[in-house]
C-alpha cells in the first residue's frame, strides 16, 4: 500500500504516480481518499519515470463506478475522432481502428507498445499502431478507388499519433508558454501558438504538462513552421534532441546535467 496522487483524471481512469514498478494488466486497488470510494483498476501501461518513480495510466474495471464523483462532460465529436487510432496485433496481424482514452495514448506514444485484448487471438496481445502503408490498404478496402494522396512515402523517423495535451515551453530570456498538442510521436510534438518562433531555435518541452505536478522538460529545437488559417498563429513542429531530462514542480526549473 502506498499514499500517491493522480495527475490527470478521465471518466474511467487517471495517469498516477507510483514509486513500485507495475506490469500492463495488472490490478490494483485505487481508493480516493476525498471519496472514501474504492475501485479495482487495471494499469494500461507506462507513460514514463521520473527520480520520485513512474507515471502510469489505469483504468477502472466498471466505466460506471463514479471513483471521483466528478461529472465529466461529454467528450466533443472533434476529441473523439482524434482519438481513434489503427492498430496492429502483433500476434495475428489483425488490423484494428480503436478509439483509445488519453491514458491509452500517452502509453502507446512513450513505449509504441499497447497490450490489450485480441478477439482473434483469444487473449491479451501486444499491439503497435500500424504503417501507413497498412493504413492505405485498409482504407482503399473499405472505399472505391481514389487519387492517391500527395504523400506516397512516410519519412518520418517515428509514427505520429493524434493525441491533444496540454504542453510547456521554456525558452531562453522569455515566460513559459502552455500550448496543446496536435499530434505527437517518440520524436516531437506538433502544436500551434501566436508566438514568432525560429526554426532551429533551442526550447525545453514537458509533454504531456500538468499545472502543479512533477513535469519532465526534455531539450528540443523547433524543426518547422507553417502559417495556419488563423491569423497570426503559426504551426510548429518540435523535435526532441537529447535523452536528458529534468523534473521539477510546474515554476521550478532543474537544467538538465
Amino acid at each position: 500500500m502506498e499514499r500517491t496522487q493522480t495527475l490527470v483524471l478521465s471518466r474511467q481512469g487517471a495517469k498516477i504516480l507510483s514509486r513500485h514498478q507495475l506490469v500492463p494488466q495488472q490490478e490494483v486497488i485505487i481508493r480516493c481518499l476525498k471519496t472514501s470510494k474504492e475501485a479495482v483498476a487495471c494499469v494500461v501501461g507506462t507513460i514514463g519515470e521520473t527520480p520520485e518513480g513512474y507515471y502510469y495510466g489505469i483504468a477502472t474495471l466498471d466505466p460506471e463506478f463514479n471513483l471521483w464523483d466528478i461529472e465529466f462532460p461529454p467528450l466533443p465529436e472533434s476529441e473523439a475522432a482524434g482519438s481513434k487510432t489503427l492498430l496492429e496485433c502483433l500476434g495475428c496481424h489483425k488490423l484494428e481502428v480503436v478509439c483509445l482514452d488519453v491514458f491509452e495514448l500517452e502509453v502507446l506514444v512513450a513505449s509504441q507498445r499497447l497490450l490489450r485484448y485480441c478477439e482473434r487471438c483469444a487473449d491479451s496481445s501486444v499491439w503497435k499502431q500500424a504503417s501507413e502503408k497498412d493504413a492505405q490498404k485498409l482504407a482503399a478496402e473499405a472505399a472505391p478507388p481514389a487519387p492517391p494522396p500527395s504523400r506516397i512515402q512516410n519519412d518520418r523517423k517515428y509514427a505520429r499519433i493524434q493525441i491533444k495535451v496540454d504542453a510547456c515551453l521554456r525558452l531562453p530570456g522569455r515566460a513559459e508558454e502552455i500550448v496543446l498538442s496536435e499530434n505527437a510521436s517518440r520524436g516531437g510534438i506538433r502544436f500551434r501558438s501566436k508566438m514568432q518562433l525560429q526554426v532551429g531555435a533551442t526550447v525545453e518541452v514537458a509533454a504531456p504538462y500538468a499545472q502543479g505536478g512533477v513535469n519532465i522538460f526534455v531539450p528540443a529545437r523547433i524543426a518547422y513552421s507553417e502559417k495556419t488559417t488563423d491569423a497570426g498563429v503559426s504551426a510548429y513542429g518540435v523535435c526532441y534532441i537529447s535523452e536528458r531530462v529534468a523534473s521539477s514542480p510546474s515554476g521550478q526549473h532543474t537544467p538538465p546535467s
